[in-house]
């Protein structure tokens, strides 16, 4: 079957697997879909391909599309081709990302949800045109934190006596109910840092709805950068000033990426 098509059939027991749109004219894409089969471009008009698949609905809706979720192997198989396809497309220029397992009942209703947010889909095209989503997390050591916010002004300050000792833990226990303070400023000096050069836009994710690799890491900031791809090196020489800054005062930076751009997408009703 080839796969630039200006059609597709779907029937009554099948959806369309959508995994992004693309602009058009397509490039050659031989990459299986969910189906077994290489994904289709589909030509929604002379500007806009979306890359698709026809799928079964049985095994995304419904009760065998519960126990489907449940199986790892099964999610994960699919969560990693649909990043591959993804991905693939990124390489070619912007693309804006659906979410996994995002169906349509037909090729209408496809077309006529893009046609309804066409004007928002373009300028999202324009937004991520030549850049890349990066994660950038920061984890904070709460009580090396404290003893930094705590830390004597001077060397004079330092504790040489016992007197001296006990003061100084004592602004140490008044600084833990101060790191959060101290937090907020040193965010808003690492957010200002961040536009000035490197990052287009930035997207302050929820710290509590981070997967993270240990579940007793004590995540600060959480957020998405959309970077141009011609200051990866930028960004990566910004985050290392960040670490040499702020490493001794109890704070670590994950830096991840490049992925699409997932975190600026506009939502579109078959999303929601």
């Amino acid at each position: 079957m080839p796969t630039h098509v200006s059609s597709l059939s779907v029937d009554a027991d099948e959806a369309l697997y959508f995994f992004c749109l693309v602009q058009t004219p397509p490039w050659p894409l031989d990459h299986e879909g969910m189906s077994g089969h290489s994904v289709r471009l589909l030509a929604l008009d002379d500007t806009l391909t979306a890359l698709v698949d026809v799928v079964k609905q049985d095994a995304w809706t419904g009760p065998e599309a519960e126990a489907n979720m449940q199986s790892l192997e099964w999610v994960g198989t699919r969560a990693t081709l649909h990043e591959e396809v993804v991905e693939a497309a990124m390489e070619r220029g912007p693309v804006y990302p659906a979410r996994f397992g995002t169906l349509y009942s037909s090729e209408v209703r496809l077309r006529e949800t893009v046609r309804r947010h066409r004007s928002t889909i373009n300028a999202f095209m324009e937004e991520v045109d030549g850049a890349d989503e990066w994660a950038l997390k920061v984890f904070v050591d709460r009580d090396q934190a404290a003893a930094a916010v705590a830390a004597p002004a001077s060397d004079e300050d330092a504790p040489a006596s016992g007197t001296a000792y006990l003061k100084q833990k004592q602004r140490e226990q008044q600084a833990r109910t101060t790191v959060d303070s101290w937090l907020h400023e040193v965010s808003d000096a690492m957010h200002t840092k961040l536009r000035e050069a490197p990052v287009r836009n930035v997207e302050v994710l929820d710290p509590s709805r981070a997967v993270l690799a240990a579940p007793d890491e004590a995540l600060a900031f959480n957020w998405a950068l959309l970077v141009d791809r011609a200051q990866r090196d930028v960004l990566r020489t910004q985050v290392q000033q960040f670490e040499a800054e702020y490493g001794k005062r109890g704070l670590s930076f994950r830096l991840t990426g490049p992925w699409p751009p997932y975190t600026f997408r506009p939502l579109m009703p078959a999303d929601e």
